[in-house]
């Protein structure tokens, strides 16, 4: 018996854990279920990324309304089907529509698109400092826009590698 990681997309997790072929699900929040236990590991505040030079880089912060009609390069539904609902939910709630120009199937070539000047993308935080100097980002002036980390496990789970592993999880994120 180990640990076995294999990326699977949140609502394919959500899924394998009700079916019971993975132990432990790292995903996108939140997660609420009886059968199931969760535990946030990162609240990560969501920023926008924009190839240099762009119109929103003069500003410091960018405000919701702020990206109302920008072409904006975002993971296709299949992919990232919870995130993008978490940014439709946040979006619509200030009353803006994202603009959605062009999906990808992965973060890197999003990436690209905006170096490239196709338009701009929307990511959490923690993904700033990993794309070199082709993009720059700015922080979404909006305390609620973040997403969560989590951890899900089902209750009756209670072996001790999973309780370890929560426990070195959640060290590795102190609140």
């Amino acid at each position: 018996m180990g640990v076995h990681l294999s990326n699977i997309r949140t609502q394919g997790q959500k899924l394998a854990l009700a079916k019971d072929e993975i132990d432990l699900g790292y995903m996108v929040g939140p997660f609420e279920h009886s059968e199931f236990h969760s535990v946030v590991l990162k609240s990560d505040p969501l920023w926008v990324m924009m190839p240099p030079g762009h119109p929103l880089g003069s500003k410091s912060e960018i405000r919701p309304v702020d990206l109302k009609g920008i072409d904006i390069i975002l993971e296709n539904m299949f992919e990232w089907e919870t995130y993008r609902r978490r940014l439709d939910d946040l979006f619509n709630s200030s009353g803006v529509s994202l603009k959605i120009a062009l999906e990808t199937s992965n973060t890197i070539a999003t990436v690209g698109l905006v170096a490239a000047g196709t338009g701009v993308s929307i990511l959490p935080k923690s993904f700033a400092g990993f794309f070199g100097s082709g993009v720059e980002m700015r922080p979404i002036s909006n305390p609620d826009f973040l997403v969560q980390h989590i951890l899900v496990w089902r209750n009756s789970n209670r072996t001790k590698i999973l309780r370890n592993f929560v426990e070195v999880a959640k060290s590795i994120y102190p609140r």
